[in-house]
C-alpha cells in the first residue's frame, strides 16, 4: 500500500521530493525496455541490452532469439543450452530448423513451420490472470503473423483472414506466453503455424501440368486407356488423340503440349522342351514428343515376358505387367517435359489479358493503393512458363506513375487473377461529376527467352468526390480528415484557453471543441434528396456526403456530415473517436481518457459513458451542435441506452486500414471562436461540469475508507486543490496517525506556503517512520524554506546517512546548503 501511495502522490509533488516517483522497479524496467525492442524487431538493441537481459531468466530465450536475428546462430544455441521451458524449446526449434520438436507442456510433437511473434497489448483481460492466453494478445499475434505473409493484402485475403482465420485463432496460434506486465501494458511471445495460415489464405502454389495427347501407333486401345486411367489418377490432364502416328495427328496436336506415342510389339518363341508352352515377350516403347515444335522429347522402353500355352492370352498379361510396371515412371517423366515444352492450343496468343474494374470512389482514392479497383485476368496458352511477368496500370493525368505487380512465372496452360491496385494523386478530387477515364493496363514477360508484351486500354467509372455508399459504414473513414490543416487549425486555436480546468482534458477540449462549432453558427440540416435514414441500409444507393472543411464553410450537414466534422476536429488534437451506426443514424462518442480501472476518477456517473476496450467512452449527439455539450452528451446517452443491442460501432483505426482520408489541399482558416465567446454563450457549464465531477469523484472515494481518502487526497492534490486535499489528509488521520499521510500532509501545507506546520507533519511522520530518508530531505527543504540552514543541514546529513544517494537524486537541496 505504501508503494502505491506514494507512486500516485509523485505527479504533484514532484518538486518536493522524489520519494514519491512513479517508476516500477529496475528488473520491471529492464523488461519493459527488451520487450518494447522485441516488439518493434530492434534486434540490435536488444542484443545491446544483452547482460541485463541474461540476468533475467524470463528475458533469457528473448535475447537468444535477437542474437539469432542478428545473424549469430551458434551463440544463440549456446544461449538456450540447458533450458526446458517451453518457450526456450520453441525459439530453439526455429533456431535450429528442425522438422519437429517436444516441447513440456504441449501434448504430441510440434512440427516446424511455425514463426515466433511478439505483441504488445492492454493488460486487463481476465483469462491472463487464470493462467490462459489472452486473446488479445493471441489474435494481435495473429495479424501480424498475416502482414508478414502479406504486407499490402487484397480485399478477398483480407476478407478470409477477418471473417475465417481470425475467429478461430487457437486454430493458428498453438502456443502463447506472456513475459512481462507494465503500466497497463503486456508483453506477450506467441507462436503461429504460418504454413497453415499461408496454406487458408490461398498463398501455396500448386503445381500446374500441361495436357498430354495419347496416341496408338502399333497395339491394343486397352494399353492406351490404361495410360490415361493412370494420368488422370496423377493429376495429368489427358486427350485420348486414338489411334495413328505422332506426325500424322495434324490440328489435333493443338489439344495438347506433349505427345505420348505407344507402340507395342509381341514375339512368341517355343521353348526347348517339347510341349505346348511358348516364352512371350512384350516390348513396349513410349516416345513423348513436343506437339508444338514437332520435336522428339523422350523415349522409355518396358519389356516383360512370360511362357504359356496360350499366345493370345500370354501376350495379354506380358503387356499388362510392362504397362503395370511403367505407369509411374510415366507420370515423373511427364512432369519433367512440362517444364520443357511450349504450348499454344488452337493458335491463341501467348498470353489473354482480361480487365474488369468496379466504381471508383475519388473521396477513396487512397483506398485503392491496398485495395482492389478491379481485377486483371491472365491466361498463359503456351505450353511453358511465362516468366517475369509484370503488370502495369496507369491512369493518366490522376496518377504519378504506374502501380507495378510483379507476378514471377505463369504456368503453362495456367490463369492467373490479380486485383488492380492504384496509387492515385489528390486531382481526383478535383472531379466534381461522375466520369470515365481511360486506363492502360500493359502487360510484359519472357516467353522462350524472348521478352513480349501485351497491352490492354479500358475504361474506368469515376463518382466524384463527395459520393459515397453504405455498404460498408467504415467508409466514412474516408471523409474524417484530422489531418487537414484548415481542421488542425480551427481545433488547435479553440483549445488553446483550455489547458487548465478540473475536468480530464480530453473532456475540456471536446466541450470546448463542440460547444465552438455552435458559435460558428454550424447546425444541423437533413439532406433533401437523400436524408441518412432513408439511404444508409440501401447499399446500392450512392449518398453525398461533405468533407469536415465544407461543413465548417457551409455551417450545415446531415448527421453524416457533423460526425465526421467533429470526429475530425477532435482527431486532430489527439482524441481518439469511434462511431456509432444507430438504426437510421450515425452519431460519435469520444476517449474520455479515463481508463475502465479508473474510472472512479472519472467522476460522473457509470450511465454517462461507455466502457469499451478498457477505457471510458462519452457519447455525443452531433446534430444538437449549437446546443451546449452537456446537452448533446446527456441526448446522446439517451439514445445509446434506449437503442443499446442494436448499435454497432466503427472504429477509425480500423476503418483507416482500408480508407485512408484523403490529403487535402493546405489552406488556413480564418475564423477563430475564443474561450470568452464559449462562455459567454454557455455560462456556467464548464463550472457545472468541474463540480459534477468533483462532487461524483468524492462520493465514490469516501465510500472506500481510509484508501479512498489517500486517493482522493493525490488526486486533489495532483490537481492543486490544496484545501480539499488537506481536508481528505486530516479526515484519514482521524481513523488513525500513519507516516505516509503525514508526510503528505506536510507536502500540502508546503505547497500552501505554511512552513510551521509542514515542519510539524514532518516531524510526527519520521516519529512513526524515523528511517525514511526522504521524509528528511522534505524536512530538510522546509528548513530551508525558512531559511534555518543549521536545522536544514543537519535534517540533509540524516538524509544521507540513511540513503547516500540522495545526495544526487536532491542535488538543488545539497548545494542551497552551501556543500
Amino acid at each position: 500500500m505504501k508503494k502505491h501511495i506514494f507512486a500516485a502522490m509523485a505527479v504533484f509533488i514532484l518538486s518536493i521530493s522524489s520519494s514519491f516517483s512513479f517508476a516500477e522497479p529496475p528488473d520491471s524496467d529492464v523488461k519493459t525496455v527488451v520487450m518494447s525492442a522485441v516488439v518493434r524487431g530492434e534486434w540490435n538493441k536488444v542484443t545491446a541490452l544483452e547482460q541485463a537481459a541474461l540476468s533475467d531468466e524470463r528475458l533469457r530465450p528473448l535475447s537468444a532469439y535477437a542474437v539469432f536475428k542478428t545473424g549469430d546462430k551458434a551463440k544463440a544455441i549456446k544461449l538456450l543450452e540447458g533450458r526446458g521451458d517451453a518457450l526456450s524449446a520453441l525459439i530453439r526449434g526455429i533456431v535450429e530448423e528442425k522438422a519437429e520438436i517436444s516441447v513440456a507442456g504441449i501434448k504430441g510433437t510440434v512440427k516446424g513451420g511455425y514463426s515466433a511473434f511478439f505483441v504488445e497489448t492492454l493488460d486487463g483481460e481476465a483469462s491472463a490472470e487464470l493462467g490462459i492466453f489472452p486473446k488479445r494478445a493471441e489474435k494481435a499475434a495473429l495479424k501480424k503473423a498475416f502482414y508478414s505473409l502479406v504486407a499490402e493484402p487484397t480485399v478477398d485475403q483480407f476478407s478470409v483472414f477477418q471473417n475465417k482465420v481470425l475467429p478461430l485463432s487457437d486454430a493458428y496460434v498453438f502456443y502463447g506466453e506472456t513475459i512481462c506486465r507494465y503500466n497497463e501494458k503486456m508483453f506477450s511471445a506467441a507462436f503461429v503455424n504460418i504454413e497453415k495460415l499461408a496454406e487458408d489464405l490461398g498463398l501455396t502454389a500448386r503445381a500446374k501440368t500441361v495436357t498430354v495427347g495419347l496416341v496408338t501407333r502399333k497395339g491394343v486401345d486397352a494399353g492406351r486407356a490404361a495410360v490415361a486411367k493412370g494420368f488422370k489418377e496423377g493429376g495429368v490432364p489427358v486427350e485420348d488423340l486414338g489411334r495413328g502416328e505422332f506426325y500424322s495427328l495434324g490440328d489435333k496436336k493443338r489439344l495438347a503440349g506433349i505427345i505420348l506415342e505407344i507402340t507395342e510389339n509381341t514375339k512368341v518363341s517355343p521353348l526347348a522342351l517339347k510341349g505346348s508352352f511358348k516364352h512371350i515377350e512384350a516390348d513396349i516403347i513410349f516416345s513423348f514428343f513436343n506437339a508444338s515444335t514437332d520435336a522428339p522429347l523422350f523415349e522409355l522402353k518396358r519389356r516383360s515376358s512370360v511362357v504359356h500355352p496360350d499366345e493370345v492370352k500370354g501376350a495379354e498379361i506380358a503387356l499388362q505387367k510392362a504397362y503395370d510396371d511403367v505407369l509411374k515412371e510415366l507420370g515423373a517423366t511427364v512432369a519433367e517435359l512440362s517444364k520443357k515444352v511450349q504450348w499454344r492450343p488452337g493458335g491463341m496468343p501467348a498470353l489473354d489479358v482480361a480487365v474488369t474494374s468496379e466504381k471508383v470512389f475519388s473521396s477513396s482514392y487512397k483506398f485503392y493503393s491496398k485495395g482492389p479497383l478491379g481485377t486483371v485476368v491472365l491466361k498463359n496458352n503456351t505450353g511453358k512458363p511465362l516468366q517475369a511477368v509484370k503488370l502495369a496500370f496507369f491512369v493518366k493525368d490522376y496518377m504519378d506513375f504506374s502501380t507495378q505487380t510483379d507476378i514471377e512465372d505463369i504456368a503453362p496452360g495456367a490463369e492467373v487473377k490479380k486485383d488492380i491496385n492504384a496509387i492515385f494523386n489528390n486531382k481526383i478530387l478535383d472531379l466534381n461529376e461522375d466520369t470515365f477515364l481511360q486506363s492502360e493496363m500493359k502487360v510484359s514477360f519472357v516467353n522462350a527467352g524472348k521478352p513480349e508484351a501485351v497491352s490492354v486500354n479500358h475504361p474506368v467509372y469515376f463518382y466524384d468526390r463527395h459520393a459515397l455508399t453504405w455498404d460498408d459504414k467504415g467508409k466514412i473513414a474516408s471523409f474524417i480528415t484530422p489531418k487537414d490543416t484548415v481542421i488542425l487549425d480551427f481545433a488547435g486555436k479553440v483549445i488553446s484557453g483550455y489547458r487548465e480546468t478540473l475536468l480530464p482534458k480530453n473532456m475540456a477540449f471536446a466541450r470546448a471543441v463542440f460547444d465552438a462549432m455552435g458559435i460558428l453558427g454550424i447546425s444541423y440540416s437533413e439532406d433533401p434528396n437523400n436524408p441518412y435514414q432513408a439511404v444508409s441500409n440501401l447499399a446500392n444507393v450512392v449518398d453525398f456526403v461533405q468533407f469536415p472543411r465544407e461543413t465548417l464553410a457551409r455551417k450545415s450537414g446531415d448527421c453524416d456530415d457533423l460526425t465526421s466534422l467533429y470526429a475530425s476536429l477532435l482527431e486532430s488534437i489527439g482524441i481518439k473517436t469511434m462511431l456509432i451506426d444507430a438504426p437510421g443514424h450515425i452519431y460519435m462518442m469520444l476517449d474520455s481518457g479515463i481508463t475502465e480501472d479508473d474510472k472512479l476518477f472519472f467522476g460522473f456517473p457509470e450511465e454517462s459513458y461507455v466502457v469499451r476496450d478498457g477505457a471510458l467512452w462519452v457519447p455525443v449527439e452531433t446534430t444538437m451542435s449549437g446546443s451546449s455539450f452537456s446537452a448533446a452528451w446527456k441526448k446522446a446517452v439517451e439514445e445509446y441506452h434506449f437503442e443499446n443491442g442494436k448499435l454497432k460501432f466503427i472504429d477509425l483505426r480500423d476503418a483507416w486500414q482500408m480508407n485512408s482520408p484523403p490529403t487535402m489541399p493546405s489552406t488556413t482558416f480564418d475564423a477563430k471562436v475564443s474561450k470568452n465567446e464559449i462562455e459567454k454563450k454557455f455560462p456556467g457549464e464548464l463550472a457545472s461540469l468541474e463540480n459534477q465531477r468533483l462532487e461524483g469523484l468524492s462520493s465514490s472515494m469516501e465510500k472506500l475508507g481510509a484508501y479512498g481518502l489517500k486517493e482522493l487526497m493525490i488526486f486533489y492534490g495532483r490537481l492543486g486543490l490544496l484545501d480539499r486535499a488537506l481536508d481528505s489528509a486530516k479526515k484519514i488521520l482521524k481513523t488513525g496517525k500513519d507516516a505516509d499521510t503525514l508526510n503528505n500532509m506536510g507536502n500540502i501545507y508546503y505547497l500552501k506556503g505554511d512552513i510551521e506546520k509542514a515542519l510539524g507533519s514532518y516531524i510526527e511522520s519520521l516519529e512513526l517512520a524515523p528511517d525514511d530518508a526522504e521524509v528528511f530531505v522534505n524536512l530538510s527543504r522546509a528548513y530551508l524554506k525558512k531559511n534555518a540552514k543549521a536545522e536544514a543541514k543537519e535534517a540533509f546529513e540524516k538524509a544521507v546517512k540513511l540513503d547516500a544517494k540522495v545526495k544526487d537524486r536532491h542535488i538543488n537541496i545539497y548545494m542551497g546548503l552551501g556543500k
